[in-house]
C-alpha cells in the first residue's frame, strides 16, 4: 500500500467516509477534519509509519500531510 493510500485510509476511518472521497488535492476543511481530528490523524500516522511528526506545522491539505510524512522520513 502506498503512502497516499495509507493516509486516505486513516482519514476515511477517522471521518467515517469512503476512502475514495479523500483526494490529494482535498483540503482538510472539505473533508470535515477539524483541529482535533487533525491531531488524531497525525498521531495515528505516527504509529502507522513509525515516525515522529512535527505537530506545530500548519496543515491545510492532504498533499501537505504527505509532505510532512515525507519530511519525517516515512516510507511507503
Amino acid at each position: 500500500m502506498v503512502m497516499f493510500e495509507k493516509l486516505a485510509a486513516v482519514i476515511a476511518e477517522q471521518k467515517g467516509m469512503p476512502i475514495s472521497a479523500v483526494k490529494e488535492e482535498s483540503t482538510l476543511e472539505e473533508l470535515g477534519v477539524d483541529s482535533l481530528d487533525a491531531v488524531d490523524i497525525l498521531m495515528t500516522l505516527e504509529d502507522v509509519f513509525g515516525i515522529k511528526l512535527d505537530m506545530r506545522r500548519r496543515i491545510r491539505t492532504v498533499k501537505e500531510i504527505l509532505e510532512v510524512l515525507t519530511d519525517a522520513g516515512a516510507r511507503e
